[in-house]
């Protein structure tokens, strides 16, 4: 990965030495055995000549240059520290074609001396983002190796397509190469539907030629498995920006999916970026490992297994309950910027699902006064909006399916990262209209929560299911308004009206009326849900099967 460098002196690299280096290589690959045998002495000579010269004329730098070259051994199967083309085979204008299967090796740690050279290397400048990651150097070495249109082939992680971290290089790509195709193979449990039988992450292949080209069409192609395809689809880079000009994004989805993605794009131009700020959660669960205790009397420490949609669970599927030594850990921690976020409540949501889950998203209300571990990430409203952006209303949109549709589109890892959430469209409306959505969130903390069934002959599950169906209209007509409207299956007109006149109750008489309200056969909510498939089977239909 390190280039060898080039000497700034004349070290007997001639003319002569040159031509005869040249005729050994092309000689050596039809010469018989005995005859590969003096070649290699023949090699070895120069490489010695080359050394005596540098050890007597040499710069420190140039002897150093020369030491790798006269160590150089073309003739055994052994690893090298350096890469050179004309050295190594006598390419002086880049190679016709480069494929590879670089290795995945994020560069940390141990690795402290060999970061510090690649950072310097300019070369190496578009592979930055996050960690140092083996295959973005990679990428971009292979494009440095090749001639003008020659061709670059190579699989590598799938995150390549989306994760932040590998934005520079995926502009580079998207920017300076003529991109033939791009096969993506998702994460798999099922080892028959592996690229790799031992490797479960999802994998990539990059087919392009250094060539720059603005308006080509290129086939992406989404693997179901190894051997059976989901989909095919053209896009270029005109439609990579127009889903996402800021990092970048290749979106593994249909056409027809991104004339829905177009619609919402057209319909809501801002992000939860412009609102909110999603954070990792707090503690880290070995750092900040001696603030944790078993007194129930402190504060509760959440971790992503205990965030569950519109609900959090006081214990965790695996380990204990963990609460916090708040006040000590305010006398280390009180100074850092999240050191207030439990003084407000917030929104939790899991830091890693499963990336074939068909619901990606798992958020919940967080109170006042709890932690997060850093398997959590949490979103809080920013301080300019505090007095125009319900939580709870939040919340509904953060968990609706179309947020969630979205989300799977544009996520090709199961970790669920905050810059991935800072660029999800996010419908503001006025304070007043979004009491509706608030209500029903709330609705459905209390049902998830309450053990004993509001109805006798109702489970609490079976009227949350029903309560998030309504919820989930009311979304898609924040982001779908016209096009409901205009095919009859808008319900804001119906919803709202009925909660403002149950306000006055008690929750568990709200929700109890409102559900027998929406069991009545006439129902109008009821009946355009049932008609979702045949009024919208474009955009609802679609979304609706998908998550």
């Amino acid at each position: 990965m390190i280039p060898l460098g080039k000497p700034k002196g004349d070290l007997g690299l001639t003319n002569e030495i040159a031509d005869q280096i040249e005729a050994i290589r092309e000689e050596y690959f039809t010469a018989n055995k005995d005859a590969k045998k003096h070649l290699e002495m023949q090699f070895r000579n120069l490489q010695n000549k080359l050394w005596t010269t540098a050890k007597e004329w040499a710069t420190a730098a140039d002897v150093e240059i020369y030491k790798k070259i006269s160590e150089f051994n073309p003739f055994a199967d052994k690893s090298c520290s350096w890469f050179d083309p004309w050295w190594m085979f006598g390419v002086k204008d880049g190679f016709d074609i480069v494929i590879g299967n670089p290795p995945y090796d994020v560069y940390e740690g141990s690795k402290k001396d060999e970061i510090q050279i690649l950072n310097k290397i300019e070369l190496y400048e578009k592979a930055k983002g996050g960690k140092l990651n083996a295959y973005k150097l990679f990428i971009a070495k292979s494009f440095d190796l090749l001639n003008y249109k020659g061709i670059f082939c190579q699989i590598f992680q799938n995150s390549f397509l989306a994760d932040n971290s590998a934005k520079k290089i995926r502009k580079f790509i998207i920017e300076d190469s003529k991109i033939i195709k791009i096969d993506s193979y998702p994460e798999r449990d099922d080892v028959n539907k592996r690229v790799f039988e031992s490797a479960k992450m999802s994998v990539c292949i990059l087919l392009c030629k250094k060539q720059k080209s603005t308006c080509n069409d290129f086939d992406l192609n989404v693997w179901e498995s190894k051997n059976k395809l989901k989909f095919s689809v053209k896009i270029n880079r005109d439609s990579i920006i127009r889903f996402d000009d800021k990092n970048f994004v290749i979106p593994t989805i249909t056409s027809e999916e991104m004339k829905i993605y177009s619609q919402v794009k057209k319909s809501v131009s801002s992000t939860f970026n412009d609102f909110t700020k999603c954070i990792e959660g707090e503690l880290n669960m070995t750092f900040h490992k001696q603030y944790f205790t078993n007194n129930s009397d402190l504060p509760l420490i959440v971790k992503g297994a205990q965030v569950q949609r519109y609900y959090v669970t006081q214990k965790p599927s695996q380990g204990e309950v963990q609460y916090l030594d708040v006040d000590s850990y305010l006398i280390d921690y009180g100074k850092t910027e999240k050191s207030n976020h439990h003084k407000e409540k917030r929104i939790a949501l899991q830091g890693i699902t499963g990336a074939n889950d068909k619901i990606r998203l798992v958020m919940s209300i967080l109170e006042e006064n709890i932690f997060c571990a850093n398997s959590c990430n949490y979103i809080i409203v920013k301080n300019d909006f505090k007095d125009n952006l319900d939580i709870h209303y939040l919340l509904s949109i953060a968990n609706s399916k179309i947020i969630n549709w979205i989300f799977r589109k544009s996520s090709t890892n199961s970790n669920v990262n905050c810059y991935e959430i800072d660029s999800l469209p996010l419908k503001i409306i006025p304070l007043d209209k979004q009491y509706s959505f608030a209500v029903l969130t709330k609705y459905l903390n209390f049902l998830y929560l309450n053990l004993d069934n509001i109805l006798s002959h109702t489970e609490n599950s079976r009227i949350a299911s029903h309560i998030e169906d309504i919820l989930n209209m009311m979304v898609y007509e924040l982001y779908f308004e016209e096009h409901m409207k205009e095919v009859d299956l808008d319900v804001l007109q119906f919803v709202t009206p009925v909660i403002e006149n149950l306000q006055n109750l008690p929750i568990e008489q709200q929700i109890k009326e409102l559900y027998e309200w929406y069991q009545k056969p006439e129902n109008a909510v009821r009946q355009r849900m049932m008609l979702i498939d045949t009024r919208s089977p474009d955009i609802l239909a679609v979304i609706n099967k998908s998550v």
